[in-house]
């Protein structure tokens, strides 16, 4: 889980303590690891080159883009993404 934007750090929190939770505060078995990164200082371009070649190369199978707004942007993340 990468997550950029206002209070991104947070939601980073929130995804671990959910998954901590969901495993019974116990370790997770390596196939329901979660990983998470948060990304204040980084242009969005740096997030979604890091999302291509730094996440998925460590083993994430598979993309969603989540953008909590009024504005509709897919279009232009689908072109950031493709030229990351």
């Amino acid at each position: 889980m990468i997550a950029w934007g206002i209070d991104c750090s947070s939601w980073d929190d929130y995804v671990d303590l959910a998954s901590i939770e969901f495993n019974s505060y116990e370790e997770s078995p390596d196939a329901e690891v979660i990983m998470t990164t948060w990304h204040d200082s980084n242009t969005l371009e740096e997030v979604f080159k890091f999302a291509k070649h730094a996440a998925i190369t460590h083993g994430a199978l598979d993309m969603m883009v989540l953008h909590f707004s009024d504005i509709t942007r897919e279009e232009e993340f689908a072109t950031l993404f493709e030229n990351a």
